[in-house]
């Protein structure tokens, strides 16, 4: 992964950490977001993508 996006993976895990219920709304909203650029550059509908974590 470039440092970016593992700068941002840790940024969020961070929020997760914090258990606050806006911090956990705000990486959720960011899923929808990633969930539809992954849409995007598949050519299909969002709702047709299914993100899975992985540790």
């Amino acid at each position: 992964m470039s440092q970016a996006v593992r700068a941002e993976v840790f940024a969020d895990a961070d929020l997760l950490g914090s258990g606050r219920p806006s911090s956990r709304k705000l990486v959720a909203e960011r899923l929808d977001e990633a969930r539809a650029l992954a849409a995007e550059l598949l050519g299909v509908a969002a709702d047709t993508v299914t993100l899975q974590p992985s540790s």
